[in-house]
């Protein structure tokens, strides 16, 4: 029998961001304990859903950003660029397929279903709900 490491206190109820992240980042997942280790992994889970909601963000913002911008100017339309999926695609290494279906959820989110935007990035939902 291995006695693991005790699991912090409030897990279950920290809200996702950098806190969470350094806590999790802590974690030798060898060593939490059995009655512990569902609470890390749903606490894994609420740290995902909003590091998604901030990839979400960038990627809408990435392809509403328009060309030709000088030094630390901020140049942004409204709508999306039409080439803005190729600048993910090539930044990422996706596919256009990939590229083009991201940004369209994410500017979906963003632009029509903010309050979903928000749920994820409070981890109240996960990708696969929003």
């Amino acid at each position: 029998m291995v006695i693991g490491q005790a699991v912090p206190e409030g897990l279950a109820v920290l809200p996702p961001g950098p806190e969470l992240s350094a806590l999790l980042a802590g974690l030798d997942l060898s060593q939490v304990p059995n009655d512990d280790i569902v609470e890390v992994l749903t606490a894994r889970s609420r740290q995902l859903a909003h590091e998604q909601a901030g990839m979400f963000a960038a990627l809408a913002e990435v392809v509403c950003r328009r060309p030709f911008a000088g030094p630390l100017e901020v140049r942004r339309g409204d709508r999306a660029d039409i080439c803005g999926s190729d600048e993910v695609r090539a930044a990422l290494s996706w596919t256009r397929r990939a590229a083009e279906s991201e940004t369209a959820l994410a500017l979906e989110l963003v632009q029509a279903l903010p309050q979903v935007l928000a749920a994820l990035e409070q981890g109240l939902i996960d990708r696969v709900k929003a």
